[in-house]
């Protein structure tokens, strides 16, 4: 699996033990456009996240995701 998704708990568990090398000052929240809430059926957050990536890859021409982490409308996040 290329993505790894978390709950709440465990997300709070992988931040507390991320090895950051500089200052975060700042968060940013965007949302999409495609996937729609709609196309979340609760069990696909996988599925969604690898469309995200092909977009990005595939339409935009960059190397990867262009997002770090995805929090989907059930509050799952995914990496």
């Amino acid at each position: 699996m290329e993505f790894k998704a978390y709950d709440k708990n465990s997300f709070k568990e992988y931040i507390e033990n991320l090895k950051v090398s500089r200052s975060i000052k700042l968060l940013q929240l965007h949302h999409t456009y495609s996937p729609r809430y709609r196309q979340f059926t609760g069990s696909n957050h996988e599925k969604l996240q690898q469309s995200m990536k092909n977009h990005h890859v595939r339409s935009n021409g960059w190397a990867d995701i262009g997002q770090h982490f995805t929090i989907f409308p059930d509050g799952i996040i995914m990496t």
